[in-house]
C-alpha cells in the first residue's frame, strides 16, 4: 500500500468567527484505499477572546505509514459588535433658564474593549430659552460606531418674578401735602432686577 490518505475538510477552509462565541470546528473526513475512511480532528486553537487568525491543521498516516496531505482551516476571530450607550438620567429634560446644567452623562459596554462613561459633544445654553441636544458617540477599537444616543434639554423660565415695596404696606400720609412713593424693586430669575413704579394716583386733597 503506497497510496496516502486524502483529507477533505468539512466546511469553508476560511472562516470568519465572531468574538467571545465558541467555537465548533466542522472538522475533517479522510479516504484510505487500504483503511476506509473515518474522521479527523484538528490540531491548534482557537481563542475566541481574542480578535486574530488561527490555523487548524489536519494531519493523518495510514496503517501503511503513508503521510496524507496536509490539509489546512483558517480561522478569523473578530470583533463585529457595535458597542451600546445608554443614556443615565431621561432622554428629555426640562431645564429652569439660568439655573447650572450638569448633565447626567450615559455608560457603554462593548463586546472587545468593556465598559466605561461616556461624554456629551453639545453644549446648553442657560440663559437663552429653546431646546439644545446633547450627542453621545463612541467607535470601539474594531472600529465598529455605536448608534448615537441624543439627550435634548429645553430651556424654560417658570419661576415668576418677585416685587418687593419699598417702606410699608400701608401708609398714613398728611392731607394737601405732596405724595412721593417709595416705589417697589423686582428681581427675576432670567431678567436680573430693578425698579418697578405704582399704577394709581393719591388725592392728597
Amino acid at each position: 500500500d503506497t497510496t496516502s490518505p486524502v483529507i477533505a475538510l468539512k466546511g469553508d477552509a476560511n472562516v470568519t468567527h465572531e468574538m467571545h462565541a465558541t467555537y465548533v470546528d466542522a472538522g475533517a473526513t479522510w479516504t484510505d484505499s487500504l483503511d476506509g475512511n473515518g474522521t479527523v480532528d484538528a490540531n491548534g486553537v482557537v481563542d475566541v477572546d481574542v480578535p486574530g487568525i488561527y490555523y487548524l491543521t489536519y494531519d493523518l498516516n495510514d496503517s501503511s505509514e503513508n503521510n496524507a496531505t496536509q490539509v489546512t482551516r483558517m480561522v478569523t476571530v473578530v470583533d463585529a459588535t457595535v458597542p451600546e450607550i445608554v443614556l443615565l438620567g431621561d432622554a428629555n429634560v426640562t431645564h429652569e433658564a439660568n439655573a447650572t446644567y450638569v448633565d447626567a452623562g450615559a455608560i457603554w459596554t462593548d463586546n472587545l474593549d468593556g465598559n466605561g462613561t461616556l461624554d456629551a459633544n453639545g453644549t446648553v445654553n442657560v440663559a437663552e430659552f429653546g431646546t439644545y441636544y446633547l450627542y453621545y458617540d463612541l467607535n470601539d477599537t474594531s472600529g465598529n460606531a455605536a448608534l448615537q444616543v441624543i439627550r435634548a434639554i429645553t430651556v424654560v423660565e417658570s419661576i415668576a418674578p418677585i416685587i418687593t415695596l419699598q417702606g410699608d404696606a400701608n401708609a398714613t400720609h398728611e392731607a394737601n401735602t405732596a405724595y412721593v412713593d417709595a416705589g417697589a424693586t423686582w428681581t427675576d430669575n432670567l431678567d436680573g432686577n430693578g425698579t418697578v413704579e405704582a399704577y394709581g394716583m393719591v388725592n392728597a386733597t
